[in-house]
């Protein structure tokens, strides 16, 4: 048996003390059997999502305001919002920001760079004395 929010929202009661009691309260207003826990955990979804029940300051759980029919242009608006954010928050994770420093990264980046700069200082050494031996070579060969 199929229910609309509208039937499982005035079928609620206005405290329940828990979730367990929540899902107790769900099997009897859907005529779910125990051993049934997917159709209870899509109730409890249908419930929440939809915020027919909210917690309450002190834990208990208490009956929400039965949500407005939204047209659906306001729901495609709503959805294209979702989708938009959802495509910044992955977009930012691509190309983060300026300021943001991976710290994994700047301690691979500080490791390579004292390795390297040692292995560049010792080949920019090897490079300046081939070069005075090219030099050299040069001005004897030009002499003789």
């Amino acid at each position: 048996m199929a229910l609309n929010i509208e039937q499982i929202y005035a079928s609620l009661p206005d405290v329940m003390a828990d979730e367990e009691a929540l899902d107790l309260v769900l099997r009897h207003i859907g005529r779910v059997p125990d051993y049934d826990n997917a159709k209870v955990s899509a109730l409890r979804t249908i419930v929440f999502y939809n915020k027919l029940v909210v917690q309450a300051p002190g834990g208990e759980l208490v009956k929400g305001e039965l949500p407005t029919p939204q047209s659906w242009a306001e729901m495609e608006t709503e959805r294209m919002a979702k989708l938009a954010a959802e495509e910044r928050r992955r977009r930012e994770l691509l190309f983060p920001a300026e300021n943001y420093v991976n710290p994994m990264r700047a301690e691979t980046e500080k490791f390579i760079l004292e390795v390297v700069s040692g292995l560049i200082g010792a080949l920019e050494q090897q490079v300046s004395e081939l070069q005075e031996q090219v030099d050299f070579l040069i001005r004897h060969e030009i002499a003789a």
